[in-house]
């Protein structure tokens, strides 16, 4: 009974697991990590050039590796001078020159410790009286992958929240901060999981005529 329940929060906290797993790579790909806000005004034209699009009607946004202005959008793995000359903000384009790349590293290297921990749970859920350590590994890679998400986030909402009144992020950023909280309480539960699986993993217990047994969960 007690491997059974064991096995059963085992599976739901992989369940969470995968949902938050799902959720950062689904704002990892996305474009609305800011979205220019709509002040009801035209853009003030970069320092650069006299380029001013109106902002209603030609909104403007990017994610870690595309950028959109209206319908259209352009990957942008390095830092791509013709895809800034579209910012209508002078600090935000600073920012996008100095700093997405940064970001994109560290959520490239969280979305590394997300794909070991999927595989971890995995050889973690094979089998309790084989794999009682690699839950500790499992649920340590969700942590690692937390921590350097967050100092991604930190970045991002420091260094592009701009002058505007407004709120410039877009669902992307929101949803990577859901992922991260998810993600946090199913490493902490995964790590608190595999201390009850490794100290009950012997259990005396006695047959029927008395006679103790030793089991394995």
């Amino acid at each position: 009974m007690a491997c059974t329940n064991l096995r059963i929060a085992g599976w739901l906290l992989f369940v969470l697991f995968f949902i938050g797993f799902v959720l950062f790579f689904v704002s990892y790909v996305g474009r609305d990590w800011y979205v220019v806000p709509n002040e009801r005004a035209p853009y003030p034209p970069a320092p650069s050039s006299t380029y001013a699009p109106d902002n209603p009607k030609r909104p403007i946004k990017f994610g870690l590796f595309y950028m959109c202005v209206g319908a259209h959008c352009r990957y942008d793995l390095r830092v791509d001078y013709m895809i800034v000359m579209y910012l209508p903000y002078a600090d935000i384009a600073y920012s996008y020159q100095q700093f997405r790349t940064a970001v994109m590293a560290l959520t490239t290297i969280a979305a590394i410790f997300c794909i070991m921990a999927l595989g971890l749970f995995f050889l973690f859920m094979s089998g309790f009286s084989l794999s009682r350590f690699v839950g500790f590994a499992a649920g340590g890679a969700q942590i690692l992958a937390v921590i350097v998400e967050l100092i991604a986030i930190i970045i991002f909402g420091s260094k592009f929240r701009g002058s505007t009144a407004m709120s410039p992020f877009g669902w992307s950023f929101g949803l990577m901060i859901v992922a991260m909280i998810i993600l946090a309480i199913s490493g902490a539960l995964t790590i608190v999981l595999s201390i009850i699986v490794l100290t009950s993993g012997r259990k005396q217990v006695r047959r029927s005529d008395g006679k103790p047994v030793t089991v394995e969960f």
